[in-house]
């Protein structure tokens, strides 16, 4: 049985260790930016070069004389930006992220989505000359391995292309490639002009003479194309307008390492035909516009098993010699039960309200953070517990099926949890968690800027021990949730839920405990099924490595009921670990953090936490006296007095004795050794003090202190007594080194940054008052900045928030480029003419007007 626990165990943590990296960042574009990714634009004035039918470069021209490309994306407002028909509005820019479920405008079977949420589409229906670009580099490294021990890069692609029949050099094109950047190669190109011979051009469902190219999946195993870990590679997707300039051509790019999910059509995971004999049938991992779930089949089945395995563990201990409970049929019996519950659990489907916040710690400071343990505290005993906990972006944006999750973001959340328990019965104890939001960083749910301080959902459980012997135990924790946090800033699910777990431990030698938990919440209505349920699991481990200090560690998950670990947003997967130390009895400390393993709801960036814990033991009530001792029995009769002894002979005095001792050396540092030395002479006794006792009249040992101590030799004979003392001295230890300066939660430096009518040159004059931007930076690197960008009132609305964006971008590229600051810490914003400081009605007003201002967080 212990080797079916173990493999259980094993098996478990394997499924939730993180996957392999990435080797493009964002190349899902799940966060719906372009993050990582550089975009260029410029004309195709003379077309392609062709050689032998065949496309070659791209004659891309800054304007009709140069060559080269211009960074950033072609906008709206462009000189010649002409839509395709009167029905439609083209884009912000020709380089941006589609989203939804829906396809294309023209190519209405082309899915604009391939993978997830978002991909990039470059260049646009439009035409006059324009021609777009994305690309980015990244290096390879160890950690992109894939467990066949290969490496890989996977994406997908599409294009549709206007054909106006032009010669095969002024044609529309596209143009990607996969470039070893280290070893000067091409690993992978697609350069195609509309309607070339060699690809499988669609006609149907597009507008009049247009083309496209259905998604494409590209799986490049790296290892067997030379590429060597430490190569730097670059990624490239380019599409580009006729060279006569009337017509139009774009492409799409999505599915970074995303091709591990089934293919359209495809069943789901591996178990969809079990669901027959076990109820509604979910796809493990299938395919629809959620992506795919980050657990497979098999792994499913192996979380579940290994749960179920923990409590028939305890039951056989329970009896015994009874071997039935490990036999091959109940074995049987637990893995179909397994299989049915990964594939058609059944459970409600209704709302769901995003929630950032989902770290509850332990309200008695027991188990390892979160999870549990099954012991209790005893009748009578307090328990309180203070947890600080810093999380980096615990909520990311996301889409759940068929229930819609607003695209929101949290930077930053910092709460206090003050949690006590108290011990009612021998075996059960009620307890409470109060969290207290100290600091939010991000949006609500309309995505608007804001900052909360509030208490968050108060938690309130139960513990029941039923089973508890020495080296196992099981309990159950029950506990309600009331919705006291705020929802708007995704701090609450603003329902009330009620749920329950069971607990249950087992101690695998003196020093490792290992712990699990499963358990599920119920919504409020949760009757009716009007709000989504919630599975919650766990397992972790705590290990001695002293008396009194210890090391902590656990994996925890939840998902939604209704379709369990099928998405990633719904289904957040955490490791947590923590060091404890009880420095004095009832007070035990602990510093630790955690890192989400996926990008669901409360599964943050990494966390940190920091906690104080003291338990306070009820009086025991005092020994009952002992019985009275008998009375003493009657004295005897004296004897009769001795007769006086003879007179005693005169007799020489014996000699005083003598003793010395000595420390080397006298001064020592803490858990140092020093060595006494001692002797006497005439002495019948010698004795040292400090527990040493009775000692040869001379000698040697060793003194290893932690504090300061004075020893004193006696030395007794005929002659007397005779001491000596010495001090072992022990120096204190150093002082600790100053706390680190904290920056401020925030702060606004106003540049005087002034620019002229309709400009966004920054002048020489004002190059000292950006550094100070730069300074600030570099004093605290943690903070990042946001230049607003700001105009008069002279010319349109439009106009003057484009010309407040320029100024923005401009003192950003003056402190990136000139400067040397950190690009990906600095944002920008233009306000156009929406916040004046100054009267616009006069010369000088509008001068003070155009200005930029830095907001520091």
């Amino acid at each position: 049985m212990k080797k079916f626990v173990w493999l259980a165990i094993l098996g478990m943590f394997v499924v939730l260790a993180p996957p392999a990296q990435a080797l493009f960042v964002n190349g899902g574009f799940q966060e719906g930016t372009f993050n990582g990714w550089t975009i260029e634009h410029g004309y195709n004035y003379n077309g392609l070069t062709i050689s032998g039918g065949v496309p070659v470069a791209e004659n891309v021209m800054t304007d009709y004389y140069t060559y080269g490309w211009i960074p950033g994306a072609w906008s709206a407002a462009d000189t010649g930006y002409l839509p395709l028909d009167t029905n439609y509005t083209p884009p912000s820019d020709r380089a941006f992220i589609t989203s939804g479920t829906g396809n294309d405008e023209l190519a209405s079977l082309l899915p604009v989505v391939r993978y997830g949420l978002y991909s990039a589409r470059v260049n646009s229906q439009d035409y006059y000359y324009h021609v777009t670009r994305i690309y980015q580099e990244d290096t390879l490294k160890a950690g992109d391995q894939d467990p066949d021990g290969n490496y890989y890069i996977r994406f997908s692609w599409a294009a549709v292309l206007e054909d106006p029949g032009h010669p095969p050099d002024a044609q529309p094109y596209f143009h990607i490639t996969l470039t070893n950047l280290t070893q000067e190669t091409v690993i992978f190109s697609k350069f195609y002009y509309s309607n070339q011979p060699g690809l499988n051009w669609q006609t149907n469902d597009v507008a009049y003479g247009w083309k496209w190219v259905p998604w494409q999946d590209e799986d490049l195993n790296l290892s067997e194309l030379g590429v060597n870990v430490g190569d730097n590679l670059r990624i490239e997707l380019s599409a580009g307008d006729c060279g006569y300039g009337g017509h139009g051509g774009y492409a799409f790019l999505d599915g970074f390492r995303s091709q591990a999910s089934p293919a359209e059509g495809d069943s789901g995971g591996s178990l969809g035909a079990l669901g027959a004999g076990c109820g509604r049938v979910i796809d493990v991992g299938g395919n629809d516009s959620s992506g795919p779930g980050p657990w497979s089949g098999a792994a499913l089945v192996t979380f579940f098993f290994a749960l179920f395995l923990l409590p028939v563990g305890i039951l056989k201990k329970i009896h015994g010699g009874k071997r039935f409970l490990s036999r091959p049929a109940l074995l049987s019996v637990l893995l179909a039960l397994a299989l049915c519950l990964a594939v058609a659990f059944p459970a409600s489907a209704g709302q769901l309200v995003p929630k950032a916040q989902r770290f509850h710690p332990t309200s008695d400071g027991s188990g390892t953070l979160t999870l549990d343990s099954d012991k209790p505290l005893g009748q009578g005993n307090w328990a309180f517990v203070y947890t600080l906990n810093y999380v980096k972006k615990p909520y990311n944006l996301g889409d759940v099926t068929n229930l819609r999750v607003e695209q929101l973001r949290v930077h930053d959340l910092f709460t206090m949890d003050a949690a006590a328990a108290y011990g009612l019965t021998p075996d059960f104890q009620v307890g409470i968690d109060v969290p207290l939001n100290l600091l939010y960083d991000g949006k609500d749910r309309l995505a608007q800027d804001g900052a909360n301080h509030n208490i968050g959902d108060i938690r309130v459980n139960g513990k029941w021990s039923f089973l508890s012997r020495p080296t196992y135990g099981l309990a159950f924790v029950p506990f309600v949730i009331f919705p006291s946090g705020n929802d708007e800033y995704v701090l609450s699910e603003s329902k009330s839920s009620l749920g329950g777990k069971l607990a249950g431990h087992l101690a695998v030698g003196e020093k490792l405990t290992l712990l699990a938990n499963l358990g599920a919440q119920l919504m409020d209505n949760f009757t009716s099924n009007t709000y989504s349920n919630w599975i919650q699991g766990g397992v972790g481990a705590a290990y001695s490595l002293t008396k009194k200090s210890s090391l902590v560690a656990e994996v925890n998950a939840e998902t939604i009921a209704n379709k369990p670990f099928d998405h990633t947003v719904v289904s957040p997967v955490e490791a947590l670990a923590a060091f404890r130390h009880e420095w004095t009895p009832g007070w035990t400390a602990q510093l630790g953090g955690g890192i989400g393993l996926n990008k669901g709801m409360g599964a943050p960036q990494y966390r940190v936490l920091f906690g104080v814990a003291y338990l306070y033991g009820a009086p025991k009530a005092a020994p009952a006296p002992p019985p009275p001792p008998p009375p003493p029995p009657p004295a005897p009769e004296p004897p009769p007095p001795p007769p006086p002894p003879p007179a005693p002979v005169a007799a020489p005095a014996p000699p005083a004795p003598t003793a010395s001792i000595s420390a080397n050396p006298p001064s020592i540092d803490p858990g140092q050794c020093s060595t006494l030395n001692w002797s006497s002479t005439d002495a019948t006794s010698t004795s040292i003090d400090q527990g040493i006792g009775s000692v040869d009249p001379s000698g040697s040992m060793k003194a290893c202190l932690d504090v300061t101590k004075q020893y004193t030799i006696t030395a007794s004979g005929p002659g007397g007594t005779q001491t000596a003392t010495t001090t072992v001295t022990v120096n204190p230890p150093p002082p600790p080194p100053p706390p680190p300066a904290v920056k401020p939660v925030k702060e606004i430096i106003t540049l005087n940054v002034q620019f002229d009518t309709d400009k966004a040159d920054i002048k020489a004059m004002y190059n000292d008052d950006i550094a100070r931007v730069a300074d600030y930076l570099k004093k605290y690197p943690e903070t990042t900045v946001t230049i607003e960008g700001n105009t008069d009132s002279v010319g349109g609305k439009n106009y003057n928030q484009k010309l407040s964006e320029r100024r923005a971008d401009s003192v950003k590229k003056y402190l990136v480029e000139k400067l040397g600051a950190d690009a990906s810490k600095i944002s920008t914003v233009g306000y156009g003419l929406t916040k004046p400081v100054a009267d616009n009605k006069t010369a000088e007003g509008r001068q003070k007007n155009r200005r930029v201002d830095a907001v520091f967080r």
